[in-house]
């Protein structure tokens, strides 16, 4: 029996308050990056391969999402460079740029405290994958993660466009 289309038309996702249902986009990638204070890391792939963008291909993370964070306050940055540099590194990659030129010592996300828990919220940060000003890793490049207060891991879901 052949496929037919839902009842509403194109397959969705949600994430956040955003629904993709473009059907390049629902072939998102999820990449996981940690890095301890004042540290970096490159993003790597489930099976714990660092993930560099393609050949003829643009990175474009669509949602990042705090996991596993310690500490009441946690913030980080997330940018791209020449070469993968591991899980918690001292040193940022060789030719570093942070996402919408954020200085590599401003934290752009971040995490708050639950103070009747006493527990941090699994914060999940939605960016604009439509803008002209959206964020994207050029072909070729390591995307990154860099903790700047706290510590802890990320989850990235992104989508790979031809260049």
């Amino acid at each position: 029996m052949p496929r037919t289309p839902s009842i509403l038309g194109y397959p969705k996702l949600a994430i956040g308050e955003r629904n993709f249902t473009d059907e390049e986009r629902l072939k998102l990638k999820t990449l996981i990056g940690r890095a301890g204070l004042n540290q970096w890391g490159t993003l790597h792939t489930g099976s714990g391969s660092p993930y560099q963008v393609p050949a003829l291909k643009i990175f474009v993370p669509v949602a990042i999402k705090m996991i596993g964070e310690t500490g009441s306050t946690n913030f980080f940055n997330i940018g791209y460079g020449d070469t993968s540099i591991g899980h918690n590194n001292g040193a940022a990659p060789t030719t570093p740029l942070y996402a919408y030129n954020v200085p590599s010592a401003s934290g752009l996300f971040g995490n708050r405290s639950d103070t009747n828990t006493g527990g941090n919220y699994a914060n999940t940060f939605v960016l604009d994958d439509e803008d002209e000003d959206r964020f994207e890793v050029p072909t070729t490049k390591y995307p990154f993660i860099h903790f700047v207060s706290g510590s802890g891991s990320i989850i990235v879901y992104a989508f790979e466009e031809d260049v």
